[in-house]
């Protein structure tokens, strides 16, 4: 039977995460693009977090999340603690 470890998201790997999702490659992040952030990350609720993101992150408030303000997204995705899971090989 497999085993496996649950490991929390490193901030650079959150950060991959994000460029992954800015398909338009503006260097900003959508409500959209960071709902489909939280899809991946299998959140329960991506709309909510997606809002909820936009709120502490969107210091100007023009509905995106920039370059200068993705470290708070980061930041607060990280805090939410997303894990991964990895198989261990069978001893």
């Amino acid at each position: 039977m497999p085993i496996y470890v649950f490991l929390a998201f490193s901030k650079d790997t959150i950060r991959k995460l994000l460029d992954e999702h800015d398909k338009n490659k503006d260097k900003r992040l959508s409500k959209e693009e960071s709902k489909n952030v939280f899809i991946e990350l299998d959140s329960h609720f991506p709309g909510w977090r997606a809002r909820r993101a936009l709120e502490r992150a969107d210091y100007d408030g023009n509905g995106y999340v920039d370059e200068h303000e993705k470290e708070k997204l980061v930041d607060y995705i990280y805090q939410c603690g997303y894990k991964s899971a990895v198989r261990q090989p069978s001893t």
